[in-house]
């Protein structure tokens, strides 16, 4: 799910706070 129009470098560290998937 997409949450927000949100820039590349930003979604990396979201991801860290989130965690990932395993992909």
């Amino acid at each position: 799910v997409e949450q927000w129009q949100i820039p590349a470098s930003q979604r990396a560290w979201i991801e860290t706070q989130t965690v990932p998937p395993i992909y």
